[in-house]
């Protein structure tokens, strides 16, 4: 299954490898009750992805622009797995809202 369109979802961890970055995502939809339902996912961030992917960090917000699910088997189990071929960053965990007083017009 292709993803064409966009798709928040929230970096826990993320590791270099040979040929990707192996990513650790979640996201929350909340229920009309209030509860939420939680969804955790591996990830291969290959092609342009790659490139930036090993910046993330935990908490960063991403928007997926392009990739696909696909299933994959593994001693003798079936995992789900999301290829990410394009995103981009909609919020860093850890950007500062403060401004410095050098910067400041007065």
């Amino acid at each position: 299954m292709f993803i064409n369109d966009a798709k928040y979802i929230k970096v826990w961890e993320v590791e270099q490898k040979e040929n990707y970055v192996k990513g650790n995502l979640g996201e929350s939809e909340k229920n009309t009750d209030g509860t939420y339902n939680n969804w955790f996912w591996t990830a291969k961030f290959v092609g342009k992805s790659k490139e930036t992917a090993i910046e993330l960090q935990k908490g960063d917000t991403i928007e997926i622009k392009g990739g696909k699910v696909r299933k994959f088997k593994y001693n003798d189990k079936w995992y789900d797995e999301l290829i990410i071929f394009e995103y981009e960053i909609m919020n860093r965990a850890n950007q500062s809202t403060s401004q410095d007083d050098d910067d400041l017009p007065f």
